[in-house]
């Protein structure tokens, strides 16, 4: 049975706000209006509660920024050059999605540098961030970790406790790939301890996942045991299928692998 485990990426992408009548009155107002940056923030809006994943979609939209940024006053370039940053990382995103990591890679320092020139520390740190599961995902650790801990460092000097624990559990899951797992339990716990005092239940649930997967390597199964059911608890309440369906799927591997048959198939 698969172990199931979680990184917690930093991408633009946003929750879905609104519902069909609200996007398309948006997009008339798109269409009709002369204020230009109420259009560029209409359309990001519009593409990230659609889920738009064309990257001709978001580098449309990067090449409308870059038009604008040559005939725009001062006040406005800032503004351009946010959000072309922000087109950028998202044609980085979709490109990472499709498994083009060339293109994912590209754009996520493209965008990173966009927002150091602009003094953007919240895109940096995204960028950064996501820059950082890039290399995880080609297998170069030192750079993964490098690039986790800019983003960390730039989280603690703005006090986004939230932002921090994100960093620490990705580069707990680091620590987990290489099987180091005292340095990878740590993170986790650090991270755990935030989203504990700040209260955010969804990643508590996921980190207290990652620790179980820890204590199932180690065999030390009464905790990996605790930890799942710690997870699965918070998620049942919550409502959070997606989340509940792999932490069930990890607390049936660890039944599976204590050779208890009748348990494992009743998850």
């Amino acid at each position: 049975m698969k172990i199931l485990l979680y990184i917690i990426c930093a991408l633009f992408f946003s929750s879905k706000l609104f519902c069909g009548e609200d996007l398309d009155s948006l997009k008339r107002v798109a269409k009709t209006t002369k204020n230009d940056t109420l259009r560029i923030q209409i359309l990001k809006t519009v593409g990230e509660e659609e889920g738009i994943f064309r990257i001709g979609y978001w580098d449309s939209l990067r090449l409308e920024c870059e038009t604008k940024l040559k005939s725009s006053p001062e006040p406005k370039k800032h503004f351009f050059q946010k959000y072309r940053s922000l087109f950028i990382n998202n044609v980085g995103y979709v490109a990472d999605e499709q498994g083009d990591l060339k293109l994912a890679l590209e754009s996520y320092k493209k965008s990173a540098e966009i927002c150091e020139q602009i003094n953007d520390k919240i895109g940096l740190s995204k960028a950064l961030n996501n820059i950082g599961s890039i290399y995880d995902n080609i297998g170069d650790v030192a750079n993964s970790v490098d690039y986790y801990h800019r983003s960390l460092k730039i989280r603690e000097e703005m006090n986004d406790e939230k932002g921090v624990a994100v960093c620490l559990n990705n580069i707990g899951y680091i620590f987990y790939k290489q099987k180091d797992f005292d340095k990878a339990l740590k993170y986790y716990q650090s991270g755990l301890k935030i989203y504990t005092k700040i209260d955010n239940e969804q990643l508590a649930a996921i980190t207290y996942n990652n620790i179980g997967l820890i204590y199932l390597n180690q065999k030390r199964y009464s905790y990996a045991l605790m930890y799942f059911q710690k997870a699965r608890a918070i998620q049942i309440k919550l409502n959070d299928s997606f989340n509940l369906t792999q932490s069930t799927n990890n607390l049936a591997s660890l039944y599976e692998t204590q050779k208890n048959s009748e348990l494992a198939l009743k998850f």
